[in-house]
């Protein structure tokens, strides 16, 4: 299993790295196949996208484990642009899986509704033999800066000069309108 876990490295057409791995269909197989798509993500310096990728590699490998035909199933990661990764999984069932109108009383049947919260887009495509179910993951924008804060002074002498400091200045435009006037 080890080897799996490093996964097949390759070079796609356009230069970016692919790396995948085939799984036997078993549960254990999944946090293997989570473990390989982490393990991508983070060697091309992209751990923005490690949680989320982590997540859709879960639900689209559990998939395969549950409803797949054949005894294995293949995950493929590859770095689409400097920011975007594709997880990809591919199995032998040529059925292709539904987004599921999941109840308040259904314990499964949300994980593509998963998939696509989290992920830029999503799809299927029917391969003569089997399936591919992939999603484009994209590093999130980084957060807005705060807005200034007001500053905060520690010593109680400090907090007593700021607010005479805020009240000469209200006196300064109280006065400036009625002298205006």
């Amino acid at each position: 299993m080890a080897d799996v876990l490093m996964g097949r490295r390759n070079v796609a057409e356009d230069g970016r790295p692919v790396v995948s791995a085939t799984f036997p269909r078993e549960a254990a197989s999944v946090p293997a196949a989570r473990h390989l798509v982490r393990a991508a993500v983070d060697e091309w310096e992209l751990s923005g996208l490690a949680d989320a990728a982590d997540s859709i590699t879960s639900e689209l490998a559990t998939n395969a484990v549950l409803h797949a035909r054949r005894e294995s199933f293949r995950v493929t990661v590859r770095q689409l642009a400097d920011n975007r990764v594709q997880v990809s999984v591919i199995d032998l069932s040529r059925t292709l899986p539904e987004v599921a109108k999941a109840d308040d009383d259904w314990e499964n049947g949300r994980g593509l509704l998963l998939v696509e919260a989290l992920s830029q887009k999503w799809g299927t495509e029917p391969l003569r033999w089997g399936k591919r179910v992939w999603a484009d993951l994209v590093v999130p924008p980084p957060p807005e800066p705060p807005a200034p804060e007001i500053p905060i002074y520690s010593s109680h002498r400090a907090q007593v000069v700021y607010v005479l400091a805020l009240l000469a200045a209200a006196v300064a435009v109280i006065v400036g309108t009625a002298v205006q006037r």
